[in-house]
């Protein structure tokens, strides 16, 4: 089950990712929003866990944050790779 979220959530933010580097060429920086949004939200959900835990109800938080962590780090790959290619494209 976690592995299909997590094969559900890459797959939305790699497509996120690809829709922003393809249609939005002029600004570089747009395709890395999902990436960000990711750490961000692994942030989040790692302080919650730690910091302000009130039961075994918070205990839904460190998962949340390992698969948020995961999904960070394919999606800053795939913006990386498109970077790399559009740069290799344009010279």
């Amino acid at each position: 089950m976690i592995g299909f979220i997590i094969i559900v959530f890459a797959i939305a933010f790699i497509a996120s990712s690809y829709f922003l580097g393809v249609y939005r060429k002029e600004k570089r920086l747009m395709k890395y929003i999902p990436a960000g949004t990711a750490a961000v939200l692994a942030l989040f959900a790692f302080i919650k866990a730690l910091h302000f835990p009130k039961g075994l109800d918070d205990l839904f938080y460190l998962p949340f944050g390992i698969i948020m962590l995961i999904i960070f780090a394919i999606s800053i790959t795939v913006a990386i790779i498109m970077e790399l290619v559009n740069i290799k494209k344009y010279k």
